[in-house]
């Protein structure tokens, strides 16, 4: 069990962060497309997303833009949109990719093993979207190389949040 223990003067935290990757509710890539880095993407390019307890496996397709396993593109504001109390694991790009949207909630997640950026907002524009208690490891750096893939994916920069200008509500993540 982990705790806090002091000794001589000084404190040493034993405590660990600790991630469900298991759901009820599974979306699972294909086996068969899985060992070429090609799985299922939800994208939602209008309507609403609202996703809470699901495990997406084996999601995302390798070096392929906006085939993430959890992405809003481009939708302006999203009010009372979100995707909480999930996880994303085994996945081939990034985990969760918000582009052109404003005020999405990314809230309570696991994102494990994944290739590139974890938790993304990808131009910088966005603004309101609330990313909070979000854990992830595992980040890894992509086998697909060439300028146009590390220029739009910086594949070989890979970090578990990437929220750029500091426009979104940022709480309490681990990684």
């Amino acid at each position: 069990y982990g705790e806090l223990q002091t000794i001589a003067g000084r404190t040493v935290d034993e405590r660990a962060e600790v991630g469900l990757l298991t759901r009820n509710i599974v979306i699972l890539g294909d086996s068969a497309t899985s060992a070429g880095g090609y799985g299922g993407h939800m994208i939602g390019m209008g309507g609403t997303l609202r996703v809470e307890g699901v495990e997406l496996h084996f999601m995302g397709q390798k070096g392929l833009m906006a085939r993430y396993p959890m992405h809003w593109h481009v939708m302006g504001p999203v009010n009372d949109q979100y995707f909480s109390g999930s996880s994303v694991w085994k996945s081939f790009n990034r985990c969760v990719t918000v582009h052109g949207t404003d005020n999405a909630r990314v809230e309570g997640n696991v994102c494990y093993d994944h290739l590139v950026h974890g938790y993304f907002l990808e131009d910088g524009g966005e603004t309101g979207n609330l990313i909070a208690g979000n854990l992830g490891l595992g980040t890894h750096v992509s086998d697909i190389a060439g300028p146009a893939i590390d220029q739009c994916f910086h594949s070989q920069l890979p970090c578990l949040f990437v929220i750029t200008r500091g426009r979104a509500r940022r709480r309490s993540g681990a990684g």
